[in-house]
């Protein structure tokens, strides 16, 4: 399933992309978690991450330009040296002072995926869904490992988590003294390009564009809830501080690998639409479950973070296939701008839990499901003459 990576070239330049994934996207996580242990407002917390979130991923499209334009490397680094600005966390004070270092946050993450995601892409023709979905991966367990991590960090340093910097800076030499392959079969970026892929697929990037926002934007909203929904629905502390977000991303990074296996087999809309009625199904059972112990709570995050979070990078492969040309500014189109709007899911889902005097959990979850039944719409209408040229690849 993985022989391309026995090719040195591809191997190599796979495995420094997916250490640097891993870094910056450990970064992600720790908001959620640290707006639950400091007490912060959860509304007042979401406006923040919506909005930081909102401009930061926004700009994609723009690192996405400049990343086919040749200047890949050069952004990827510049993303993931900005976005380890979140350890300064621990010395704000004010919801302005978390406002700016979550929108550097943003835009790290925002400069380093368009870019990463060229590479992932470009290193190999053949299994190229499959090295997106290692690449993306490798960001997941990082995401996953990212509450624990902080937590123990902050808990063994009496409130600082200044430590955090030293695996970025060590991941930014190793990327700095790196030659990545030269780009011989990405043409160069231009915005007429872009609108050109858009015009000849117009109906389905418009879906799987929905598709990537509503699927994503529950997302989202379930990290950014989880501390507050588990602090109801266990006692057990690991659940709560970290573990269950360690649950619900990792069981979308172990599942990913197999998961662009089959996408090469079967093609990514059957496995889009499996993972979608999955999730469905696992999401109205976590709303409706009084009480997780540790055990089924474990499994239950697993599963739901296996069929959810895995349908972010199925989409954004789909997209590659659909059009190849420009990889980065499609990653842009289908992770950027349809992350940015994303992230009004935080902004939401705080709002509303914070109406709900009893229950809040399960109201808000309730309604947040909403999203998954407008995903899977979205690729169910994808044209049938797609589907033909998806399984022509």
């Amino acid at each position: 399933m993985f022989s391309f990576l026995k090719s040195s070239s591809i191997g190599k330049n796979l495995l420094i992309l997916c250490f640097t994934h891993f870094i910056v996207d450990s970064f992600t996580g720790i908001w959620p978690i640290y707006k639950t242990i400091c007490g912060i407002d959860i509304e007042k917390a979401g406006l923040i991450a919506g909005i930081s979130g909102f401009i930061g991923e926004g700009l994609q499209i723009v690192f996405g330009y400049f990343s086919d334009k040749g200047l890949r490397k050069y952004i990827l680094l510049f993303g993931l040296l900005i976005s380890s600005s979140i350890v300064w966390i621990t010395y704000a004070e004010g919801l302005f002072a978390y406002f700016l270092i979550l929108l550097f946050l943003n835009i790290g993450s925002g400069s380093f995926h368009p870019a990463a995601v060229g590479y992932a892409g470009s290193l190999t023709v053949s299994h190229k869904a499959k090295s997106i979905l290692l690449f993306a991966a490798a960001g997941l367990c990082g995401l996953a490992c990212s509450q624990i991590v902080f937590t123990k960090v902050i808990s063994a340093s009496k409130t600082h988590s200044l430590f955090l910097l030293i695996p970025a800076f060590a991941i930014a030499a190793w990327v700095l003294s790196h030659s990545f392959p030269q780009e011989t079969k990405t043409k160069v970026f231009s915005l007429k390009q872009l609108l050109s892929h858009f015009k000849e697929n117009k109906k389905t990037l418009s879906l799987l564009y929905l598709a990537q926002l509503f699927s994503y934007a529950l997302a989202l909203s379930i990290v950014f809830l989880l501390p507050d929904i588990l602090a109801i629905k266990t006692t057990h502390s690991w659940l709560k501080m970290g573990g269950g977000h360690f649950c619900f991303i990792l069981g979308a990074a172990l599942s990913l690998p197999f998961i662009g296996h089959l996408c090469d087999k079967l093609g990514q809309r059957i496995m889009i639409l499996y993972a979608l009625s999955s999730s469905l199904l696992l999401f109205y059972l976590l709303t409706f479950t009084p009480y997780l112990g540790g055990t089924e709570g474990t499994l239950l995050l697993f599963l739901l973070g296996a069929s959810l979070v895995s349908v972010n990078s199925m989409i954004v492969s789909w997209g590659h296939k659909v059009a190849p040309g420009s990889p980065s500014s499609i990653s842009a189109l289908l992770m950027g701008l349809a992350w940015c709007f994303s992230h009004m899911g935080p902004l939401i889902s705080g709002a509303l839990y914070k109406k709900f005097s009893s229950h809040p959990e399960i109201y808000t979850l309730s309604i947040l499901g909403s999203l998954l039944i407008l995903s899977l719409g979205c690729i169910w209408l994808i044209p049938s003459k797609e589907l033909v040229s998806e399984s022509a690849t």
